[in-house]
């Protein structure tokens, strides 16, 4: 689709900073080329994505949450899997699925989902959304155990399934 057709309607800064996020994760993690995945500084993302300073704070700092948290280190670190692929679209019965990130080790695939937080009464359909990736991936992946989770911008990871 051409640039001047693609036209991205963001009601709210918590939208455009998350959008901001994803964007900037997707590049980090495509580009990653060995372990710790450096974040460059506000300045950097602000004319990468481009997007305000104050943005690029933002979502400088949540990157950093990310990459810090331990539990978090084998979905990034390229030696740590076999494949990765980060907005991964998958066709289930005329339904187009846009997977945030998808991570392939030897025995298991790990969706995860980027979310900003997790407020109360979103859980179900977050596990809902993820539960339908995983089906979708066991028809990709068959013969693997297929994960869910979702990682949230202060680092955390919620394992969904």
């Amino acid at each position: 689709m051409p640039a001047e057709e693609l036209v991205l309607e963001v009601s709210s800064d918590e939208q455009l900073e998350g959008i901001a996020l994803h964007t900037l994760m997707e590049r980090l993690s495509n580009n990653a080329k060995s372990w710790p995945i450096a974040v460059p500084d506000v300045e950097t993302i602000a004319v990468w994505l481009p997007c305000s300073s104050t943005v690029a704070m933002a979502i400088r700092k949540q990157a950093e949450c990310i990459f810090s948290n331990s539990a978090l280190q084998k979905f990034y670190e390229p030696a740590a899997y076999v494949y990765a692929r980060n907005e991964m679209d998958v066709l289930v019965e005329k339904k187009l699925l846009r997977l945030d990130r998808v991570v392939v080790f030897s025995h298991e695939v790990w969706v995860l989902d980027y979310k900003r937080q997790l407020l109360p009464g979103q859980e179900t359909g977050y596990r809902q959304q993820l539960q339908d990736y995983v089906l979708a991936l066991k028809q990709v992946f068959s013969g693997k155990t297929v994960h869910a989770a979702l990682i949230l911008s202060d680092g955390s990871l919620i394992d969904m399934l």
